[in-house]
């Protein structure tokens, strides 16, 4: 018995081949039936720009291919959406075509292919091409889809506002990268102050002592309406005491500053921002209309690590409780003793106590906690920082448990 044509294909592979041989054959042709039923395709009205008028040629062109290689191996490309046509979607969303325009001439184009499809079915086997096609159907709902949210991504970009737009640029700079610089007018390889303001008006008041100061200023919404990001840039470094001079007398009732310090050039602009943020963290904790990062970096570690604040306070404070108010005391004692510099006389004399009163309590304290001041002191001021910060103060166990 002879072997009949349709039989010399034993598997869906061998088809599939078959098939994307003679597809590529007639690729010139499929793309020009694709284009003119396209083109068939009315839009409400006419594109002005020639870009997107020779773009549809392209974005064709793309989606055969596209469409052609997926025939081919039997799978979803991996990329996602051609370039060609990734362009063209723009294009339509910024020259006002509709979506459902766009969207029904790439269903329009694969109509034409299923129809170049089925014209070449009629040796092969049925099976085979219907597991073809089922294959396909995925291919061309990733393809729309992808075309789709171009389009949205589009329509998002050219209706945000321009300070929007500044936003997301800046936030791509911190991020790392370091594209789009000419896009902020701000002299990003200076010298750079990073301040965070919070209240309300906050940036008015922010370019109004940028002006004081002599400086440029780059300020951008963060987060609520009341909250910016800030610098002041200049090609000299900045003295941060004229800068706090002129925030303690410029900054209006209600509103708040957190800075970081000094730095230079484009790293520099991110750390000094990531200072900022640094102080802000100690400012939520405990507000003051200007809080430094400087001084600061110990609490803003122990917010940040709250088992260590825990530990801290647990080696260092809760020893000192004894009867009544006997921890409170010595608390009060050790606050004022590092706010003094170390000194007990000051101290006495800022409590209005005497000096023997003063040194017995440090000694007690000394006793308690097991160590020497000179050995522990500075730990013992953290703790006390943590537990200022932190607010465990009122969850201290009672004495008489």
């Amino acid at each position: 018995m002879a072997v009949t044509q349709r039989q010399r294909w034993t598997s869906t592979a061998e088809v599939r081949l078959e098939l994307s041989v003679r597809l590529r054959h007639r690729q010139h042709e499929i793309e020009k039936a694709v284009l003119d039923r396209v083109v068939e395709i009315e839009i409400s009205e006419a594109v002005a720009d020639a870009e997107y008028v020779v773009g549809v040629r392209g974005a064709a062109k793309e989606a055969v291919d596209y469409a052609l290689s997926g025939i081919e191996t039997g799978e979803v490309p991996t990329k996602t959406v051609p370039l060609a046509a990734s362009a063209q979607a723009r294009r339509a969303a910024r020259n006002e075509v509709p979506l459902d325009t766009v969207l029904r001439r790439y269903h329009a184009g694969d109509r034409v292919l299923s129809e170049v499809i089925l014209g070449e079915a009629h040796e092969l086997p049925c099976e085979a091409l219907q597991d073809i096609l089922r294959d396909h159907g995925p291919l061309v709902d990733q393809l729309t889809s992808g075309i789709a949210m171009e389009y949205m991504h589009e329509v998002e970009r050219i209706t945000r506002t321009p300070r929007q737009r500044l936003s997301e640029q800046v936030e791509k700079l911190l991020a790392g990268s370091t594209g789009g610089k000419a896009d902020i007018d701000y002299p990003l390889e200076g010298w750079h102050i990073g301040v965070i303001i919070r209240g309300p008006k906050a940036d008015r008041v922010i370019l109004r002592i940028g002006s004081a100061l002599g400086r440029l200023v780059l300020c951008v919404p963060a987060g609520g309406p009341d909250t910016f990001w800030a610098w002041f840039g200049g090609p000299r470094s900045l003295k941060t005491g004229d800068l706090d001079a002129l925030l303690t007398r410029e900054l209006p009732e209600g509103v708040s500053a957190a800075l970081g310090e000094p730095r230079n050039g484009l790293d520099g602009w991110r750390l000094t921002h990531r200072e900022a943020q640094i102080a802000l963290r100690v400012a939520l904790y405990r507000p003051r209309r200007i809080t430094k990062c400087r001084d600061v970096l110990l609490q803003a570690a122990m917010i940040q690590d709250q088992h260590v604040a825990a530990a801290l306070i647990a080696t260092y404070l809760l020893p000192l409780e004894g009867r009544a108010e006997h921890g409170k005391i010595l608390r009060r004692t050790l606050r004022t003793y590092f706010k003094t510099g170390r000194n007990a006389a000051s101290t006495a004399i800022a409590l209005k106590k005497t000096r023997h009163t003063i040194e017995r309590h440090l000694r007690t304290v000394e006793l308690r906690v097991g160590q020497n001041l000179d050995v522990c002191g500075t730990q013992v001021q953290v703790a006390l920082w943590a537990e200022d910060l932190l607010g465990v103060d009122d969850k201290r166990p009672s004495s008489n448990a």
